[in-house]
């Protein structure tokens, strides 16, 4: 009984996670240690401290040394950006070339489901026109 009730609240507590979009969360047990893991975003921000202005080349050469490794850092962040946009694209493709194939897909179903039900009824008016053609040979017949 008390298993029961133990799946049926983890039932709720993960559909409830679902509805309130909360990432779902991992633990592992090993032993007395419990771990749990949940994912995060790390964000750093760079400072350096102040220049020893006493001797001007050196705080040349070091603020010089700062500059080139801001300048990496952004060609970094630049090169991950193309990189995300190229994904981003060929995902957009991807999806576009398969809505493009189901809609092909849907138009053919759809010309099959309409000739489909024209052939029937043509057959159908076809019997018609020579029913009405023999009933009218009888009736020259019989007159």
């Amino acid at each position: 009984m008390q298993a029961a009730w133990q799946r049926l609240r983890k039932r709720i507590e993960a559909r409830l996670n679902r509805l309130l979009r909360r990432p779902p969360q991992h633990i592992a047990l090993a032993g007395a240690a419990t771990g749990v893991a949940a994912v995060f975003n790390a964000r750093a921000r760079v400072q350096y401290g102040p220049v020893d202005t006493s001797d001007l080349t050196a705080a040349v050469e070091e603020l010089d040394g700062r500059i080139r490794q801001q300048v990496d850092r952004l060609a970094d962040l630049h090169e991950r950006e193309l990189d995300d946009v190229e994904a981003l694209r060929d995902a957009l493709k991807a999806l576009s070339d398969q809505l493009e194939n189901e809609a092909t897909e849907l138009r053919t179903r759809d010309q099959r489901v309409a000739v489909g039900g024209i052939r029937p009824a043509a057959f159908g008016l076809f019997l018609t026109a020579v029913g009405l053609l023999l009933i009218g040979v009888g009736l020259i017949v019989a007159g």
